[in-house]
């Protein structure tokens, strides 16, 4: 049983600017990188997958089991500027990216089941990766209300979702350089936790709740997880046309274990 401080739940073992140094570790990979890969990713496959967005239900009308209603609707207005809709073609709020995040937290890995928690927290290494006492459910609940606060404090009572698009940018620039002071927590804690999440969700496997439509397979030209390829060995050249398939469709297909192969073309 993992054991907890329970007159003081909370209370960091470790100041803000370590935690500043843990971010700066924890984050191996920035966003340009990870954008630049995708974008890498899609350029390379060549598919010619259709962008029509589909209209699914509000993100903020969506049933969360771990986000309050406010927490839900700061988080999906992160989103939509962190992975936002461009050209008809459909962002992170689209794909439900929240949904993702939401059963993430929801779950025991939400709630740090597996992790040690017990301290003491000390100062770890570049391999050993984030070292604090925070669940990723308490960065997220602790994180949010203190952002909450601190944009209405500035902005005259206005909550996040009600700036605008620049504005929102420029308090997410300051979450991620660490300038928004969110005690107990260091604020690019924060960001990078929330922006690897939204990543997660966006290119994960639909059914996990992100990835509608799988909108984010189609953005980088990813076929899914179809069995084999092996009638495309060869054919160099040729657009793979097909849709992709998740997880979920493997039901009810013929292939290895059911999962659908990607036939190719007749060969002559």
């Amino acid at each position: 049983m993992i054991k907890r401080d329970q007159d003081h739940p909370l209370t960091p073992r470790r100041s803000v600017e370590e935690q500043a140094a843990e971010v700066a570790r924890w984050s191996a990979l920035s966003r340009r990188a990870v954008l630049v890969a995708a974008a890498n990713v899609g350029a390379a496959m060549a598919v010619p997958f259709p962008l029509t967005p589909q209209s699914a239900r509000a993100q903020a009308q969506a049933s969360f089991a771990f986000f309050s209603p406010d927490e839900a609707a700061l988080v999906n207005a992160i989103v939509a500027r962190l992975l936002p809709s461009v050209d008809g073609k459909p962002g992170g709020t689209e794909a439900g990216v929240s949904t993702y995040i939401d059963r993430l937290l929801a779950g025991p890995f939400g709630r740090g089941a597996m992790v040690y928690l017990e301290g003491p927290f000390a100062k770890g290494t570049e391999s050993q990766g984030y070292q604090d006492r925070f669940t990723l459910a308490e960065i997220y609940r602790l994180g949010l209300k203190s952002l909450a606060e601190s944009v209405a404090q500035t902005n005259g009572g206005q909550r996040f979702g009600s700036l605008s698009p620049e504005a929102q940018d420029g308090v997410l620039r300051d979450l991620e350089g660490g300038k928004i002071d969110l005690q107990p927590l260091f604020g690019a804690l924060l960001f990078e936790t929330l922006y690897a999440h939204a990543l997660e969700g966006f290119f994960s496997d639909p059914q996990y709740g992100g990835n509608r439509d799988m909108v984010g397979w189609k953005h980088v030209g990813f076929p899914g997880s179809y069995a084999a390829y092996a009638d495309w060995i060869g054919q160099h050249g040729v657009r793979f046309p097909l849709a992709p398939i998740s997880i979920a469709d493997h039901r009810g297909h013929e292939g290895a274990m059911g999962v659908p192969h990607a036939h190719g073309p007749a060969k002559p």
